[in-house]
């Protein structure tokens, strides 16, 4: 999504997936001689769809109703984001260690789906920019709401991490029950 008048000429819209940032600071700490690194992160995505409803502009006179705040999470969903890379357990005296593997990624998804008190199916997908046979299409109520697995390996080459990184870019559905703290 363009902004008419962006902070910064590098960066000149809304960012429409966490995974590029996730991506940036992988890399960082890799450079940095970090070879295992798990990232994740929260936050709003802009999504520019036409079934997508339009953000409402409040006044500043008076706190937004609680139907008014209902509305604003509605146009601006939370997304959540995952970057794995290395080892998913380390090597010690007990052994080798065990690299990262797409289904960890899953794994990490399952996990927060549960806390969230939300059921998910996961079904296979090919879709970029994840690796094709190594990739899950994470579904609720029906609805496909983001992808984990392994990044493609051109992928991995252009941001430049480890071939066999992992990754998932999810929108969040909390149901009604309580919410955990991340």
């Amino acid at each position: 999504v363009p902004l008419e008048n962006p902070l910064s000429a590098e960066e000149p819209g809304m960012a429409t997936t966490l995974l590029v940032g996730l991506l940036k600071a992988a890399a960082l700490n890799i450079g940095r001689g970090h070879a295992d690194v798990a990232l994740v992160e929260t936050g709003r995505v802009f999504l520019p769809t036409a079934d997508a409803p339009d953000a409402p502009i409040f006044g500043v006179d008076d706190r937004p109703t609680e139907a008014e705040l209902a509305r604003l999470e509605q146009s601006l969903p939370w997304h959540i984001g995952l970057v794995l890379a290395g080892h998913r357990e380390s090597a010690g005296w007990y052994g080798a260690g065990r690299p990262v593997s797409w289904s960890d990624a899953v794994d990490v998804v399952r996990t927060l789906a549960a806390s969230f008190h939300v059921d998910i199916e996961v079904r296979q997908a090919d879709v970029r920019p994840w690796h094709p046979g190594r990739t899950a299409a994470i579904v609720v109520g029906g609805e496909v709401v983001g992808h984990a697995g392994e990044l493609h390996p051109r992928v991995c080459r252009v941001w430049g991490v480890p071939e066999r990184t992992v990754a998932a870019d999810e929108r969040l559905v909390p149901a009604a029950g309580p919410r955990p703290v991340l």
